[in-house]
């Protein structure tokens, strides 16, 4: 049971990385890596990526160092592995308990994750929206006259019914809360939450669900909408924190708000890296 790190041999943005996992817990593994100094923005889900100038740094702060084979063995072996593909990018992560207390193993898994990548939809719980304007503002519930305020804000969409796709949920759900007319054509996959019953596994897809989130982008003039449906900027949106580890009680918070895949959406559309 350690924190580990391999070689720095993973060439991006004109440097070499290593990755920092633990084969125990995320909590340990965060432990490890602000003793180091490694920055949080790092952290992807299962794992930091960090530096080759600071790979002695979290060596020194008690990580094992190890061949990338061997540390990608322990990582999955401890069922902290978060299953991605390829062009994705893990942006929160958490353990589901069992209803027995926080110290029960893990019922589960909760993954938020920014993707250009289809899921399946027979599969698919619901659908969701990031809706833009000309001026790079989103599309919201909760933000008219009859909101609550910042902390009601909530993407419009709605859940999968019987024998309909995600992105089609998620225009009927738009277009029920008074929303522009939209195409499917108009959609682009950006990201998807997604709920995996059981303990970890790469290959292991049986029972998950998933809750895709489309782009889409209304270049004209931004219209007023009747209801709670608004446009508001960037700025005004709820903290970005979401849980990227096992949190106190018995599981994650009732309905989890994907801010970090919209912030991710934003900064992509505006050219900078999220």
């Amino acid at each position: 049971m350690a924190v580990l790190v391999d070689p720095p041999r993973w060439p991006a943005h004109g440097r070499m990385w290593s990755h920092l996992v633990s084969d125990t817990s995320l909590a340990e593994l965060h432990a490890v890596a602000g003793r180091a100094g490694v920055p949080r923005r790092g952290f992807s889900g299962d794992h930091y990526d960090v530096p080759a100038e600071m790979l002695d740094d979290v060596v020194a702060a008690g990580a094992h160092p190890v061949p990338a084979r061997e540390l990608l063995a322990r990582l999955q072996a401890s069922g902290l592995r978060v299953p991605k593909r390829r062009g994705e990018t893990v942006l929160g992560s958490w353990a589901v308990r069992a209803a027995s207390g926080a110290g029960a193993d893990p019922a589960g898994a909760v993954d938020l994750l920014a993707s250009p990548l289809a899921v399946p939809d027979d599969a698919a719980a619901g659908g969701w929206l990031v809706v833009q304007d000309g001026r790079g503002r989103l599309l919201l519930s909760g933000a008219g006259p009859r909101g609550d305020g910042p902390a009601g804000l909530r993407l419009p969409g709605g859940q999968v019914a019987p024998g309909e796709g995600a992105a089609v949920a998620a225009l009927r759900g738009l277009a029920a809360a008074g929303g522009p007319d939209l195409d499917p054509a108009d959609l682009a996959a950006c990201g998807y939450l997604r709920v995996r019953p059981g303990a970890g596994g790469a290959a292991r897809t049986t029972g998950w669900r998933w809750s895709p989130y489309f782009t889409a982008r209304l270049p004209g003039p931004a219209d007023r909408f009747a209801g709670d449906l608004a446009w508001v900027a960037p700025e005004q949106l709820p903290s970005p924190e979401v849980p990227r580890d096992e949190p106190p009680g018995d599981g994650p918070p009732a309905a989890p708000q994907p801010w970090p895949l919209v912030l991710h959406v934003l900064g992509a559309a505006a050219g900078r890296r999220p």
